[in-house]
């Protein structure tokens, strides 16, 4: 027996409902409700009056073996804490959502597990697309996959990544022919991937490293081991902090240089996407040159 005031649950409704509620046949409804542009505006208002009255929630599975398409992209990211990633987001979900797609993110904290267990998760939803800013945890899917940031080449679709080697080349050009320095250190993310991450392959890290020691050698200056200092996984500030303290400390020493002595001695750091740099007091103001670089 019912409960007084408690009748039974009321019955969902569906979308024949809508569309009679509409005075617009079943298909119209569909059709209205998903935007389709053969469908004038004023019958889809119609329609989704007629929906939003009902409480009317599309079957989203039902929708997808109808048209073969979920409208869900997903975005898998290693730390969405991050400014970089959560930038990337942003820009992604605008684009998409403008497109009628919908974003499902999710966080791996740089674990390979995690990883796994997001791109299963988002498989078995049956997404139209991914997003990937790997974390050495990506096994192959049936769906398309875009690489981002960390990228795994030959893999998937393809994959957007910054222009780190030119970046880097710029920052470093700057600082040698605009400001005439010489002893100049680097301060980046960690070479190495996290502790949980086994499977990362070539990173940007690795590029903009390399493309530090490339344009250093083509301005025929050396590069000084203790110059070279990194932050910590989760490219914090603190850790940038204590790698730009840690370079200064090297000031005194002045490596010999082909460059003619009356250039200024100061040292700077060039300071790598990621690495957020708060300079300590000792160090002038950081600003920042181009998208990937930034100096002390």
């Amino acid at each position: 027996m019912s409960t007084p005031g408690h009748g039974e649950a009321r019955r969902r409704a569906t979308l024949s409902d809508v569309a009679a509620a509409a005075g617009v046949s079943t298909s119209t409804a569909s059709r209205a409700l998903t935007n389709h542009p053969r469908i004038t505006e004023a019958t889809r208002e119609r329609v989704r009056e007629a929906a939003a009255a009902l409480g009317f929630e599309a079957n989203v599975q039902a929708r997808t073996l109808r048209s073969g398409s979920s409208m869900l992209i997903g975005v898998v990211v290693p730390d969405i804490a991050i400014a970089f990633y959560a930038s990337a987001l942003t820009g992604a979900q605008s684009a998409l959502e403008a497109s009628g797609y919908q974003v499902l993110v999710m966080n791996t904290q740089r674990d390979t597990a995690h990883e796994l267990a997001a791109l299963r998760t988002l498989y078995a939803r049956q997404v139209d697309g991914i997003l990937l800013a790997t974390s050495g945890g990506f096994v192959p899917g049936d769906m398309p996959v875009v690489f981002f940031d960390h990228v795994l080449r030959g893999v998937g679709l393809g994959y957007v990544a910054p222009d780190n080697a030119g970046g880097v080349a710029t920052l470093v050009g700057h600082l040698v022919r605009e400001h005439g320095h010489e002893r100049i250190a680097y301060i980046g993310a960690p070479l190495q991937p996290s502790p949980n991450a086994d499977r990362l392959e070539y990173g940007p890290a690795n590029e903009r490293l390399e493309a530090f020691r490339h344009a250093m050698g083509s301005a025929r200056l050396p590069v000084v081991p203790e110059y070279l200092v990194s932050g910590d996984y989760q490219w914090s500030q603190n850790s940038a902090e204590r790698a730009c303290a840690s370079s200064w400390r090297w000031r005194s020493r002045r490596p010999r240089s082909s460059r003619p002595q009356t250039r200024s001695r100061s040292a700077r750091c060039a300071a790598s996407a990621g690495a957020a740099a708060t300079c300590p007091p000792t160090l002038r103001s950081c600003h920042s040159t181009t998208p990937t670089a930034g100096t002390c």
